[in-house]
């Protein structure tokens, strides 16, 4: 008699039957019909053999024909397999196989190098590094050196060590020295720490020109601006404010007007010096001193915005055209000029014009200019020194006429 193949046991819980194989040890399992785990019999049990297919029976009469038995296919229980001893053991092909590819790898790396770098670099020609620029093109290097240049020029007390700092040397400090004479020694310093450096666009190349800026508000006298002016009747509106007593109480009076300051700095065979003639214009305010106190016939050169202005009803007939000039960091002090159209540089001033012209607009470009005060208190463009402004080029422009005396004897006026 063969051994059977498999054999049944009964769940403890559902009574169900569930078949397992012959030689299958003592094993625990959810059982297959409730899902209660089961643990199987040991081997010792009564086998259970399947049924064998029945015989073919003769045909009979649908009458007396029995109905075929319901045949229960044996549920089995899912076991896993054990993993084979061959499966557990590491295969060393793979390693092998890795360092092959590595070997081979640097066998071409290598040979690319020997075969196509190499040859390429004994025979190319060695490239130049690129020119490193100047220390002072850098923003946060240039800086330092300008406000270390301004303490050097707010410390001088001599045209020599004045010169030293700005931009023409002893010839600006002559030329500035005979318009305004012993006050250029004169100028109380200012702190260079308070200067802000304005940084130009870093795509826009290599600088050589440099611009600081100094900004200080109006302030104001509180002691006198509190102190009571007029009478008690006035301030209850029993009594009119004569005008007198109007315009003394005008808080203007009482206040230090703003001060702001232009410095331009440019890099000269290979070292920052100041434009004097800006800072001294700006710090100042000599364009407003020139139009309000400058006596008929003076002559003085400024750096300015200049566009072109509306002429008024009688100056149409004249043979002029009409201007307007503003300081370039005091835009209040702005100003309506006249240049004759029989100057040599009138044409050069049509690139400005834009009044009776179909589709023109504004123009703002700025100047290096010589004004003239006139007998009829009138102020005339009489030269065009350059266009150049912020690139400080006057120096390759005609030069301009010989500057007047001095404009006034009165003094500047003080710090606060």
């Amino acid at each position: 008699m063969s051994t059977p193949v498999q054999r049944s046991f009964s769940c403890h819980n559902c009574q169900g039957t569930i078949y397992i194989p012959y030689h299958l040890p003592p094993t625990s399992a959810p059982c297959p019909h409730c899902g209660t785990t089961v643990t199987s019999p040991a081997i010792d049990s009564s086998p259970v053999v399947l049924p064998a297919a029945k015989s073919a029976k003769p045909l009979q009469d649908s009458a007396t024909e029995e109905k075929p038995e319901k045949i229960k296919i044996p549920v089995l229980l899912a076991i896993p397999e054990p993993e084979t001893e061959a499966a557990a053991k590491p295969s060393s092909t793979p390693w092998i196989v890795s360092v092959f590819l590595l070997l081979l790898i640097a066998a071409a790396a290598l040979l690319f190098y020997r075969e196509l770098v190499q040859p390429y670099q004994k025979n190319s020609t060695p490239i130049a590094p690129a020119a490193t620029k100047p220390a002072h093109v850098s923003s946060f290097q240039w800086q330092p050196q300008a406000r270390e240049l301004l303490r050097q020029f707010f410390a001088a007390t001599t045209p020599e060590a004045k010169a030293r700092c700005v931009i023409g040397g002893l010839a600006t400090v002559d030329r500035l020295q005979q318009i305004w004479g012993h006050q250029l020694l004169q100028d109380s310093a200012l702190d260079p720490n308070d200067f802000a450096a304005i940084v130009a666009d870093p795509g826009a190349g290599q600088q050589t020109v440099f611009l600081m800026i100094y900004e200080r508000p109006a302030q104001y006298d509180i002691q006198k601006f509190l102190r009571p002016l007029v009478s008690m009747e006035v301030m209850q509106g029993l009594e009119t404010l004569d005008p007198l007593t109007q315009s003394l109480t005008a808080p203007e009076n009482f206040e230090t007007p703003p001060l702001r300051v232009q410095a331009y700095f440019k890099l000269v065979d290979g070292k920052l010096l100041l434009d004097y003639d800006t800072y001294w214009q700006t710090r100042h305010r000599t364009l407003q001193r020139f139009v309000d106190s400058a006596p008929p016939g003076a002559q003085e050169t400024f750096r300015l915005i200049l566009s072109q202005d509306v002429p008024l009803a009688s100056e149409q007939q004249d043979q002029v055209h009409i201007y307007r000039i503003t300081d370039p960091i005091h835009t209040t002090d702005s100003y309506r000029v006249f240049a004759s159209t029989n100057q040599a540089f009138a044409p050069q001033l049509a690139v400005l014009h834009w009044h009776k012209i179909p589709n023109a607009s504004i123009q703002h470009r700025p100047v290096t200019v010589t004004l003239t005060k006139r007998e009829n208190q009138r102020i005339e463009l009489s030269h065009l020194v350059c266009w150049e402004f912020e690139g400080l080029e006057a120096s390759q422009a005609p030069a301009p006429p010989t500057p007047s005396p001095a404009l006034d004897s009165s003094p500047l006026p003080p710090d606060p």
